[in-house]
């Protein structure tokens, strides 16, 4: 049964983590520039449908695709 995946932001105290993810739960902490958020998002989404990745695969698959979105100028629209 595939899970239900809900991102969020969320400041996170520890020092040098971005994103976290549990059982399909993704927080991403918002003070980073857009690149590194989607980076981010992407990253935690890989380790959410594929939890037995190795860390090193995990972070060149989500670099690979971050890297191709952004060059396909996919950006966050944040209506006010």
């Amino acid at each position: 049964m595939r899970k239900k995946i809900i991102m969020r932001e969320k400041m996170i105290p520890q020092k040098n983590v971005v994103g976290t993810e549990e059982n399909g739960d993704i927080d991403i902490d918002p003070r980073q520039t857009p690149r590194e958020k989607l980076d981010s998002e992407i990253h935690e989404l890989v380790h959410a449908l594929w939890p037995e990745e190795p860390e090193n695969l995990v972070r060149l698959k989500a670099r690979k695709i971050s890297k191709a979105m952004w060059r396909l100028n996919y950006r966050r629209v944040v209506e006010i």
